[in-house]
């Protein structure tokens, strides 16, 4: 049986690494090695694809971070814009 002190601590721990998590990949703060905000990300994604952003997210792809901007064209098609989170070049626009 675990002791008091060892629940507690996992808890802690577990808590903290979820806290960790939720930091870096909020898309108010780029976390990681991540410098271009949410805003230019946006700015570059709608300057690549003109429209109406739906979702920035930052992501991590292969060992990259990443923004995933979607931005809506306004014939009801939608277009993802992927950025490079550090540098601010645009890597791909998906359909």
């Amino acid at each position: 049986m675990l002791s008091t002190t060892k629940m507690i601590a996992g808890a802690l721990a577990g808590v903290l690494l979820a806290a960790g998590a939720t930091q870096a990949a909020s898309p108010g703060r780029a976390g990681g090695s991540a410098t271009i905000t949410v805003e230019e990300a946006q700015r570059i994604a709608t300057e690549r694809v003109p429209g109406r952003v739906e979702e920035a997210e930052l992501e991590n792809r292969g060992g990259r971070v990443v923004w995933e901007v979607e931005i809506e064209l306004g014939n009801g098609e939608d277009r993802e814009v992927i950025i490079d989170a550090r540098t601010g070049e645009v890597l791909s626009v998906d359909d």
